[in-house]
């Protein structure tokens, strides 16, 4: 089912075919997020400071993506060449991350109220510290 563009999302162009989240698709929820819904007084109160350098990244980052996206031609390249794949395998690995992995996006995958442009995906598996998640089972 094809969505008209809410206005909000200005920074779309018209010529992006973009997927919506429907109302009745599950909620997806950050980690501040799991917390600030789930967690008690205290572990709200001692993660927050924790998440907000992270957060703080995230929104900037997203602006940087928001601000490229306005400003990418709309005859950008359609296909990514296996050198360039694999440049960006290597790289990713110098930052930790384990393993690298593509997949169809599939209707399922998306979340309520959730936007995606591509309907691919690369996805970057990171092992996370075993210390810090005992330690944040405590909280």
């Amino acid at each position: 089912m094809k969505f008209k563009m809410p206005r909000e999302y200005k920074y779309l162009r018209p010529i992006d075919d973009v997927w919506y989240g429907k109302q009745s698709y599950k909620e997806g929820l950050s980690v501040p997020g799991i917390t600030l819904k789930y967690g008690s007084i205290y572990s709200k109160v001692k993660t927050m400071p924790f998440y907000a350098k992270y957060i703080i990244g995230s929104l900037k980052g997203l602006n940087r993506a928001v601000k490229s996206n306005r400003n990418n031609p709309y005859t950008g390249m359609k296909k990514i060449t296996t050198e360039l794949l694999n440049e960006m395998e290597t790289y990713s690995k110098t930052l930790g991350v384990s393993q690298v992995g593509y997949v169809n996006v599939k209707e399922s995958h998306l979340f309520k109220e959730s936007i995606i442009l591509f309907k691919h995906a690369i996805v970057f598996t990171m092992e996370m510290k075993k210390s810090e998640i005992q330690a944040a089972q405590f909280l």
